[in-house]
C-alpha cells in the first residue's frame, strides 16, 4: 500500500486485518485535527489517494475485485464516478457513513 497524495491527513503504511478469515483488509487514512464537513465549497473537503498492488511474485490472479464487498457496484473508469455506502467512515469510533463488510 503507497499513498500518492493525503491532503491534510496521513494513511497506514499497510493494509490493516479487519477479518483474516474472510480475508477482508483496510486502509485506514486519518485526518485528524483537520476540520471537514460537507458543503459546496472546497475549504472543508479532504482528499485520499492511495495504491495497492500485490507482492512482488504473487500472480494477478490472487486480486480478485469481485470478492471486495468495497467494490461491490462500482464501475471502472473517471466517467463512472459515484458515491458507494461500501465504504465506512469513522469520527472517533463512531460510524458516520457507509457499512462494514
Amino acid at each position: 500500500m503507497t499513498s500518492n497524495y493525503i491532503q491534510n491527513g496521513s494513511a497506514s503504511p499497510a493494509l490493516q486485518v479487519y477479518d483474516a478469515a474472510r480475508h477482508i483488509y483496510f486502509v485506514n487514512v486519518d485526518f485528524s485535527g483537520t476540520l471537514i464537513q460537507p458543503g459546496s465549497g472546497t475549504s472543508y473537503w479532504r482528499e485520499a489517494q492511495f495504491r495497492m498492488t500485490l507482492r512482488q511474485g504473487i500472480p494477478t490472479t490472487a486480486w480478485n475485485p469481485a470478492k471486495d464487498p468495497s467494490n461491490a457496484g462500482l464501475l471502472i473508469g473517471g466517467n463512472n464516478l459515484t458515491t458507494t455506502t461500501k465504504i465506512p467512515v469513522y469520527e472517533n469510533g463512531t460510524l458516520l457513513t457507509g457499512s462494514n463488510p
